[in-house]
């Protein structure tokens, strides 16, 4: 009777545990956390086992707790994104993707990240020409990530802008999507707020490998300095040693006179 209810236990637990543990076929899965419990999270960062993580993580790997990344909207519960999956919502506007989503009670739904503001014509692009942005087809709110379909488009929430969270190693920070209001770089998931039309748009990330040109010339100048630097206290040096010989030299030839 005690192993039937001990089975029982385990059953049950284990019910529990299967929706934090994602599938090849789902790319979101619905959290209990809004996006002010997560900028909440205490960070643990060094570990020996999974146990000495928060019950947040996913799992302690290579002695470095390992923290899932979020999408959110507005002050509603947030999706957490499959670990093992890409997406480039948060970089490329170009994405038009449905995602697959485990939603509350555990039923598969589709529901589309990307959302955009046509407010009005926005030059995301800046080659001087205005283009349009477009979602794919959506026709009910709740298939939007924003809340908000309109004419069959996913489109901005004013009251719900949506975000992308991801741990930084001290803390979570929250950042707008494409289309997103902001006012700098630092508020956009792409680390580029457009300078005139004042909305997140598409750019790569400084944290991510997508480290431009300037960084580079940067990276290669202060090389080059390093090396000029060090040849130059190399030949300090051999001046050093021949002009000390040198001295040796005389010294041992005013001796001998």
């Amino acid at each position: 009777m005690k192993m039937i209810k001990n089975n029982k236990n385990i059953f049950i637990l284990s019910l529990l545990i299967c929706p934090l543990v994602f599938s090849e076929n789902v790319d979101f899965t619905y959290s209990k956390y809004t996006i002010n419990d997560i900028k909440k999270f205490d960070i643990v960062e060094e570990c020996s086992s999974n146990s000495d993580c928060p019950n947040f993580a996913i799992e302690c790997a290579k002695n470095k707790c390992v923290y899932p990344e979020f999408a959110c909207s507005g002050n509603q519960n947030c999706y957490t994104l499959n670990p093992n999956k890409n997406f480039n919502m948060f970089l490329n506007d170009d994405d038009n993707s449905v995602y697959t989503v485990l939603d509350e009670n555990n039923n598969n739904k589709k529901i589309i990240a990307k959302s955009c503001n046509l407010s009005k014509d926005f030059d995301r692009n800046y080659d001087d020409i205005p283009d349009n942005c477009t979602t794919a087809k959506c026709s009910s709110n709740d298939e939007c990530l924003s809340n908000n379909c309109i004419s069959g488009i996913c489109q901005v929430n004013n009251s719900s802008p949506t975000y992308h969270c991801k741990n930084n190693g001290i803390y979570y920070v929250c950042n707008e999507l494409l289309d997103e209001h902001c006012t700098n770089d630092n508020n956009c998931a792409s680390y580029k707020c457009h300078e005139s039309a004042y909305i997140c748009v598409k750019e790569s990330s400084p944290i991510e490998g997508g480290n431009n040109d300037d960084d580079e010339n940067s990276s290669s100048k202060g090389l080059i300095i390093a090396c000029i630097a060090i040849l130059v206290i190399i030949i300090l040096m051999v001046l050093c040693c021949i002009l000390c010989m040198k001295r040796s030299s005389k010294n041992k030839e005013v001796n001998n006179n």
